[in-house]
């Protein structure tokens, strides 16, 4: 399935690259190969994510760096799209069934 990413999941992506680029680079390279390794994984198996509420928006967790990547599946488009990157201890934009 092809990978959208939403405005807001593109400024998320592109704010932890901020935060960790000038602190660690090492670091950023590994949370960003886990984050886009996860999303590869989610094109691959759509389903796979925890659904929420609403029912559309499903979850995958990035255990190691704990960041939550929120998404909704269209099968019709065979379209995933990214709705946002969370950081697990942020406020939760959608909560689970």
């Amino acid at each position: 399935m092809k990978i959208v990413y939403t405005p807001k999941a593109q400024a998320d992506l592109d704010g932890i690259v901020d935060y960790y680029k000038p602190l660690n680079p090492d670091a950023l390279a590994k949370i960003y190969v886990e984050v886009t390794g996860a999303i590869a994984l989610i094109a691959q198996f759509p389903r796979a994510g925890r659904q929420q509420k609403p029912k559309k928006v499903r979850k995958v967790v990035v255990r190691k760096y704990k960041y939550l990547i929120y998404y909704a599946c269209d099968e019709d488009k065979r379209q995933i799209s990214i709705l946002t990157i969370r950081y697990s201890a942020r406020r939760r934009p959608y909560s689970d069934r």
